[in-house]
């Protein structure tokens, strides 16, 4: 994930366990919040094995209620 200079992004981190994403806080000029993240998820359970949905939406449900 990139984040232009001007934007003054803010990395952020979740205590969730799922074990690939990235996200960032970048706040606007008017003050208003956003949160970018970036997840990867593999479908075959072979790279972290089978429980990543429950993992990825915990991760949802913490970055929905962070801002």
């Amino acid at each position: 994930m990139y984040a232009k200079y001007n934007l003054d992004a803010e990395q952020f981190v979740p205590q969730t366990k799922f074990p690939e994403h990235v996200w960032c806080k970048v706040k606007s000029e008017d003050g208003i919040e956003l949160l970018i993240g970036v997840c990867y998820n593999s479908n075959n359970g072979k790279i972290f094995g089978n429980d990543t949905h429950l993992l990825l939406r915990q991760l949802l449900c913490e970055v929905s209620q962070s801002l």
